[in-house]
C-alpha cells in the first residue's frame, strides 16, 4: 500500500511531463498549432518573389501584405514536405533581433483547402509565418532560422531556378550581400516596386 502512495504522484508528474513534451514538439519555435498541422501535411507549395516594402494597400497582389513582383512554379507534395520538415525543425525558433523584415521570397503551403503563408528575409534570417484566414495569426512573431539557413537557400533555389539573385543566394549569411539586396525585388513581366525599408518590428 506504501508503494502506491508515492507512485501515484510519480506517474501524475510523469503524465504532465509528456504533454508538455508533446504540446512543445507541436508549436516549437513559435508556429501555432494549426500552422504545424499545415507544414507536417501540406500537398502542395506556391512560391512567390516580393518586394521587401509592405504595400500600402493590401490586395490580391500581395501575400502577407507585401507586393509580389514574380511567382514561381508551384510545387508539389514531395517540396511541401522537405519545406515543412526545415520550418518545423529545432533549427527554427523565436527571434530577438532588432534588423527590419524585409523579405524576398514567400511561400504558401497548403493542406487541402487551408493554407499558411511564410515570408523569408535572407537580410536577417528570420521568417515570418501567418495561417490565411485564421484570427489573429498576422501578430505572430517572426522566427530566425540561421541554423538551417543552407536548406532553406536550397529549396529556394529549386524553386526560383532562373533567378540570378536567387541563385546567388550564399549558404551562409554574409554581413552585406549587396547582390542579393539590390535585386530583393526579384524579376516579373510586371514593374516591381522598388526596394525599401519594410516597417520596423512590431510596426506591421
Amino acid at each position: 500500500m506504501r508503494k502506491s502512495r508515492w507512485l501515484v504522484p510519480v506517474l501524475a508528474v510523469a503524465a504532465v511531463l509528456a504533454v508538455v513534451a508533446f504540446v512543445g514538439m507541436e508549436i516549437w519555435g513559435g508556429m501555432s498549432r494549426s500552422a504545424t498541422a499545415i507544414l507536417r501535411d501540406g500537398d502542395r507549395v506556391e512560391v512567390f518573389r516580393v518586394s521587401p516594402k509592405r504595400a500600402e494597400q493590401p490586395g490580391a497582389d500581395t501575400i502577407g501584405g507585401y507586393p509580389i513582383t514574380a511567382v514561381g512554379n508551384e510545387q508539389g507534395p514531395e517540396f511541401a514536405a522537405r519545406l515543412g520538415k526545415v520550418l518545423r525543425s529545432w533549427g527554427v525558433g523565436n527571434s530577438s533581433k532588432k534588423c527590419a523584415f524585409e523579405p524576398g521570397v514567400a511561400f504558401r503551403v497548403w493542406r487541402g483547402n487551408r493554407a499558411m503563408e511564410v515570408l523569408v528575409c535572407f537580410k536577417c534570417d528570420d521568417l515570418w509565418p501567418h495561417v490565411v484566414g485564421e484570427s489573429g495569426t498576422l501578430s505572430e512573431e517572426w522566427l530566425e532560422f540561421d541554423a538551417v539557413r543552407p536548406d532553406l537557400v536550397a529549396l529556394d533555389k529549386e524553386a526560383f531556378p532562373d533567378d540570378p539573385a536567387i541563385q546567388a543566394l550564399p549558404p551562409v549569411r554574409l554581413i552585406d550581400d549587396a547582390y542579393y539586396f539590390k535585386h530583393a525585388g526579384g524579376s516579373s513581366t510586371t514593374t516591381a516596386a522598388e526596394p525599401g525599408r519594410a516597417p520596423d518590428r512590431g510596426g506591421k
